[in-house]
């Protein structure tokens, strides 16, 4: 690889320079190229999808490929750079700024810049969203909103018996007896489960209530 200066109006005898990095970069390459390699490197180019890793990431592996291709200074228009973009950034990019009408990019540099900046934007709205509260909803005042407890199915009331209490002090949590646990206890076929229990509790509650009505009432004939 020889550079000399030389030129048909230029009389001075030729005399050697060095190369541009650039010169001696494609210098080289066309020295050593395999277009085997190369062909690979193309279809690569074209296998890179953006997805949802960061713009400059895609970015920097196309241009990889693009160099060991041969390709990297193919960034007009209509070249392989563009459509490689076109093709594999994803749709929503691309169809955005096709849509929008003004400042289309046109070479591969001002796709590239037009993507990034893109990218970034949303980077900056997604993570500016505001978290979701587990806390407690608050009126218009600030204070908060009492939340009903659960109740159990068919009682309609929350459970009043305190079965960690029963439990420390050593009483079956059916009948309220001592000497035995909840599952040995006698009563069990009279009382299934605990649901069984609060629903034995509000019959007794509700026959008793109706005994004394009517206690009152044939007292008041009676007066």
């Amino acid at each position: 690889m020889e550079y000399w200066t030389t030129s048909p109006i230029n009389t001075a005898p030729p005399r050697f320079r060095y190369p541009t990095w650039g010169e001696f970069i494609n210098t080289v390459n066309t020295q050593f190229r395999d277009p085997a390699v190369e062909e690979v490197h193309e279809h690569k180019m074209f296998d890179l999808r953006m997805g949802n890793n960061p713009a400059t990431k895609y970015f920097q592996k196309l241009e990889e490929e693009a160099i060991q291709a041969g390709r990297r200074n193919k960034t007009g228009p209509r070249d392989l750079m563009v459509r490689a973009i076109r093709l594999r950034v994803p749709s929503d990019y691309t169809s955005f700024i096709a849509n929008h009408g003004e400042n289309i990019p046109t070479d591969y540099d001002s796709w590239k810049a037009r993507i990034c900046a893109m990218y970034e934007e949303r980077q900056k709205n997604s993570s500016s969203g505001k978290p979701m509260s587990n806390a407690p909803p608050r009126d218009s005042q600030g204070r908060w909103h009492t939340i009903k407890q659960t109740t159990y199915k068919g009682a309609g009331e929350p459970m009043n018996i305190d079965v960690a209490k029963l439990r420390a002090e050593g009483r079956c949590f059916r009948c309220h007896k001592k000497g035995h646990m909840g599952k040995d206890c006698p009563q069990k076929r009279d009382f299934k489960d605990i649901h069984s229990v609060i629903t034995a509790e509000q019959e007794q509650t509700k026959e008793k209530d109706a005994s004394s009505v009517k206690i009152e009432e044939v007292k008041g004939v009676a007066v």
